[in-house]
């Protein structure tokens, strides 16, 4: 094998106005994407959903399921590469360990739109003599996403508290606390999280109870049992919290949801 063969690009466009909905995972596959402009709605593994209006990547892995679409009918400027091999869950798994939230603020998008427009254009071509030239430019864009947090480690800093919380919602949270560690005052950390989020501390800790327990419930789980996945002791608390999220009480959710499958 030649030391760029340990990466495959299997595919790539450039979509002016995409305005695709997905709900699926990626089994076997890595993608690097990329938002330009426009706005989109994201959510991971059933997590909150957080809007993205500002030059960003994104990524596939193929563990993780990932919910997203357009949100209005102008769609986004999207651009994406497919990728498999070793090299891909390298370079991918370097760009979730750095940016846990699942995606980077772009901190120079013209050049990196434009790099990104070369690889796809090279995958296009399917030139093996140009193959290395590819491999290098998907590198050149994750190194642009790796070391963009050197620059503005306070939001990684927030994305990474953020996936702590998403991860143990029902934990005790005090942001005088978290705010003091990243170096910040508390307003400034309000401020950060709900600009990087989209919500602010409190009501992504309420939302990804809230998920929790809708795995919960999908599995099958009892309303005691899926009121513990989301951390309430008091499973009449936890009912109400639910309607008042989904308009609906936990039993009448989970009755309809054979339905929804059907």
């Amino acid at each position: 094998m030649g030391y760029f063969d340990d990466l495959t690009l299997h595919s790539g466009a450039v979509l002016p106005a995409c305005t695709a909905y997905l709900d699926r995972r990626f089994p076997g596959t890595w993608s690097l994407e990329y938002l330009h402009a426009g706005r989109m709605e994201m959510a991971i593994d059933g997590g909150p959903v957080i809007t993205l209006d500002q030059p960003a990547a994104f990524w596939h892995l193929p563990e993780r399921r990932y919910r997203y679409g357009a949100c209005d009918r102008r769609g986004w400027d999207h651009h994406w590469l497919m990728l498999t091999g070793p090299r891909a869950a390298r370079l991918i798994g370097e760009l979730q360990r750095v940016h846990p939230a699942g995606w980077a603020a772009v901190a120079d998008p013209t050049a990196f739109q434009a790099r990104m427009r070369v690889a796809i254009e090279l995958v296009r071509r399917g030139d093996p003599v140009r193959h290395p030239e590819a491999v290098a430019a998907v590198e050149d864009l994750v190194a642009r996403l790796v070391c963009a947090p050197r620059a503005g480690g306070r939001i990684a800093a927030v994305m990474t508290l953020a996936e702590r919380m998403r991860q143990d919602p029902a934990r005790p949270w005090p942001l005088s606390t978290e705010a003091a560690t990243l170096g910040l005052s508390e307003v400034h950390l309000r401020r950060l999280f709900r600009q990087m989020t989209g919500l602010s501390p409190v009501g992504w800790c309420l939302a990804a109870r809230m998920q929790a327990a809708v795995r919960a419930l999908a599995d099958g789980a009892t309303i005691t049992v899926a009121a513990a996945a989301a951390g309430y002791a008091d499973p009449p608390q936890f009912s109400r919290m639910f309607r008042r999220r989904y308009g609906a009480s936990p039993r009448r959710w989970r009755s309809v949801l054979p339905l929804a499958r059907g």
